[in-house]
Formats: structure tokens, C-alpha cells, sequence
């Protein structure tokens, strides 16, 4: 049975997740308030410059894991995601590549696959992976037929397992 820690862990992410559901960013998604291509396309700017950053995370967390019972998995999930962020076009405005606080959130968790154990890896793994299933099932009728929509589909779908790829190398595990 899973312990009460776990089962915190879940509960929490799932609460937070929620709680996230609510600020600009999914209530944008979630009002449908991108009705337009260049609105579409500026979301799509955005979000290449986070699926760059998740690929170096992957890449990363492979890179500087040594432990068999993660290296397998991690590995696994780096081949399924590997190149997702060109399904999204490369973002069309510098402004968009330079922008600094876009570049410092995206580029924070690739620096935690350098300083984080396994199992807290795999926590960061359980939250952008709930984040990213929420961002695919919100966002993939907004683009169903457009530019970008192959991205939104594949991560609504995909996403949802690869958080269970954080669940189970989390289960069993204690704090400390």
C-alpha cells in the first residue's frame, strides 16, 4: 500500500495543480481567449522557448543520473519526448528568445537536474508532467486544426503517462 507520504505527495500536486488551473495563464486557455492566429502564434513563441529548456532537462537528467532503477526509466521518457519541442516552429520574434524572466523559469528546472537527487528529479518530472497534461487538454481544442496543434495533441495524450513515470519511481520512497 502506498504510504501516507506518497499519498500526501499526490493530493498536494493535485491541489496545486488546481490552484494553478486558475491564474492568467490556464484561464486564458481555459476562456479560449486565443482567438485569433497571432495570438495562437505568440503562445506557440512562448511555449518553444519552455519545450527547448525541457529537452535540455531531459537531456540533463539522463546525463547525470547513475542510478540503474532511474537511469532505464528517465532514459525511456527522454525518448518518447525527444524532439517534441519542434512540433511547436521556432519562436519568430527575438523579442520572445530574449525575454528574461520567460528564459529564467524555463532555464530553473534544467539547473535542478544538476543539483537535485533522483527522487526529487522525478517530483519535478510529476509536476511539469501534470502541468504539461493540463496545458495539452486545455489548449488542444483551441488549436484542433491550426498551426501548433500536433504539439497540444501529443502532450494531451502523452503527458498523463509520463507523470506516472514520476509516480512510480516516487512510491516507496520516505522523506529524509
Amino acid at each position: 500500500a502506498p504510504s501516507p507520504d506518497f499519498e500526501t505527495l499526490i493530493e498536494r500536486n493535485e491541489a496545486r495543480a488546481q490552484l494553478t488551473l486558475n491564474n492568467p495563464f490556464f484561464l486564458l486557455l481555459r476562456s479560449e481567449g486565443l482567438p485569433t492566429e497571432r495570438k495562437r502564434a505568440i503562445l506557440c513563441d512562448c511555449l518553444r522557448v519552455f519545450a527547448d529548456s525541457f529537452q535540455a532537462l531531459l537531456l540533463l537528467r539522463q546525463a547525470m543520473c547513475k542510478d540503474k532503477s532511474y537511469a532505464e526509466p528517465f532514459h525511456e521518457h527522454l525518448l518518447e519526448e525527444l524532439d517534441h519541442n519542434l512540433l511547436l516552429d521556432a519562436p519568430a520574434t527575438k523579442q520572445v528568445l530574449q525575454d528574461a524572466t520567460l528564459k529564467a523559469v524555463s532555464t530553473w528546472f534544467s539547473h535542478q537536474m544538476l543539483v537535485l537527487d533522483n527522487v526529487d528529479k522525478a517530483v519535478v518530472n510529476l509536476v511539469l508532467e501534470t502541468a504539461g497534461y493540463y496545458l495539452g487538454v486545455l489548449a488542444e481544442p483551441i488549436f484542433a486544426g491550426k498551426k501548433g496543434a500536433d504539439f497540444y495533441h501529443t502532450h494531451a495524450g502523452a503527458d498523463s503517462e509520463h507523470r506516472d513515470l514520476g509516480l512510480a519511481l516516487i512510491r516507496g520512497q520516505t522523506p529524509g
